[in-house]
């Protein structure tokens, strides 16, 4: 018989309403990319093509893992920190293409969004789980987190 899960602290708490919820987001926003005539609500500067559809169903994908890990962040934790790599990078060259490229502003503010949730992910995640961001990265803090 498993022990009963250890009883989520208030920061825990915060930090899988945040997962889950910017998990949310993610699935809402694949769906305006995918939907007809919802592109241009949150990038009027993009043209639809098949490499945009394709990203709209990654960003569903990735919404739903979100959503899923953050029913149980100390097992799935690493994807999450994974997750925040992701976010870190692509807000990068969202606010590279928004600013170099003059794609606008929406571009740009989607990218410092993006960068944001990327460092919560990655500072405040390893903090609430007690463990170092390599470790989270390298799915070392997972077995250790198992073996208590």
């Amino acid at each position: 018989m498993d022990p009963a899960p250890p009883r989520a602290s208030a920061p825990n708490t915060i930090m899988r309403t945040f997962v889950f919820a910017t998990g949310l987001c993610n699935v809402l926003a694949g769906l305006l990319v995918l939907m007809p005539g919802g592109l241009p609500l949150i990038m009027p500067a993009i043209e639809r093509g098949a490499a945009l559809t394709l990203f709209g169903l990654v960003v569903i994908f990735l919404g739903i893992m979100l959503i899923l890990c953050s029913r149980d962040l100390r097992a799935r934790g690493s994807l999450v920190a994974w997750e925040g790599v992701l976010r870190v990078v692509g807000g990068c060259v969202l606010m590279w293409y928004g600013i170099e490229r003059e794609m606008g502003p929406a571009v740009t503010l989607a990218g410092v969004g993006d960068l944001l949730i990327g460092v919560v992910y990655l500072v405040a995640l390893p903090r609430q789980l007690g463990v170092g961001l390599l470790s989270l990265l390298r799915d070392r803090a997972i077995g250790a987190a198992r073996a208590r």
